[in-house]
């Protein structure tokens, strides 16, 4: 695994929880009282992009380090293939949804029954992608502390 398309994908990953976190953002804003999801799809999703970048910054600092725990350690690169993509997909997937519950107005007088309505269909939905998000967190924080080793 080549560490400049680690830091490509890293990035990609990045920006794709910058457009959740500011589609969440855009929605808790909108609702006078949003539901306590939208801001733990925020905070986690915050938490995930931060984790990312700490291991970008392991990547940058350490290259060559980096390069040979992964060749070394199979499970290492295969864990550390799969949360990437994890992330990058659970994020696009995510942010898909939240697009479906964003109001048309980010002024709260005018957000309708109908958009309310949206949010209360896919309330469910964004449950389970929260848990999802959570999981690809706890994932994530045991691969950072293997990389640090």
């Amino acid at each position: 695994m080549e560490p400049f398309s680690v830091t490509a994908n890293i990035a990609a990953i990045i920006t794709i929880c910058g457009s959740v976190v500011k589609i969440a953002h855009d929605i808790f804003s909108a609702y006078v009282n949003a539901p306590v999801i939208i801001q733990s799809i925020y905070a986690e999703t915050s938490v995930i992009a931060a984790s990312f970048a700490q291991v970008q910054s392991l990547i940058e600092l350490m290259p060559e380090a980096i390069s040979s725990q992964l060749t070394s350690q199979p499970q290492l690169f295969t864990t550390f293939d799969i949360a990437l993509t994890g992330c990058k997909m659970i994020g696009t997937l995510l942010e898909t949804e939240l697009q479906k519950v964003l109001p048309d107005s980010a002024d709260p007088r005018d957000v309708d029954w109908s958009t309310k309505c949206r949010f209360i269909l896919n309330e469910d939905t964004l449950n389970l992608w929260l848990q999802h998000i959570r999981g690809q967190q706890a994932g994530l924080t045991l691969l950072l502390q293997a990389l640090q080793m």
